[in-house]
């Protein structure tokens, strides 16, 4: 009975649930990373390219525009190889080529975050990683 009042309570204070609508950029990284995973479990192994990635994106149901930053309008720089599954700390699996003024969203495994170009220097990429100009 206290659980019902409780919650009749919480219905009833006014207050309506805020949504948060992530920016498509963040959404589209996030997409990227869930078909990185999915990709990983299903293969056994870490994609190592987009011919790799695009079954899981398939499975998903996100199409190839996720591939795509709309704040710069190019492709993703996705860093193939990365196994999450022995991955130590936060390697990156994905990021804006060039991003929007001067800032680049980068995907790391667990979360998305903006990074400016000095603090890109700074990430932990794979040996031999070649990044874009």
């Amino acid at each position: 009975m206290w659980a019902s009042l409780l919650v009749l309570g919480f219905l009833g204070c006014g207050r309506k649930p805020t949504v948060a609508v992530l920016p498509a950029s963040t959404e589209n990284l996030q997409k990227i990373a869930n078909a990185y995973r999915l990709a990983t479990d299903n293969l056994g192994v870490a994609p190592r390219s987009l011919d790799d990635l695009l079954p899981a994106l398939k499975q998903l149901g996100y199409g190839p525009e996720v591939l795509k930053s709309p704040d710069d309008g190019e492709d993703y720089v996705i860093v193939w190889g990365v196994d999450y599954r022995y991955a130590q700390g936060n390697p990156v699996l994905a990021y804006e080529r060039r991003g929007r003024d001067g800032i680049r969203l980068v995907n790391l495994l667990h979360f998305i975050v903006p990074v400016s170009p000095e603090d890109f220097k700074k990430l932990s990429l794979p040996p031999g990683h070649q990044t874009p100009p």
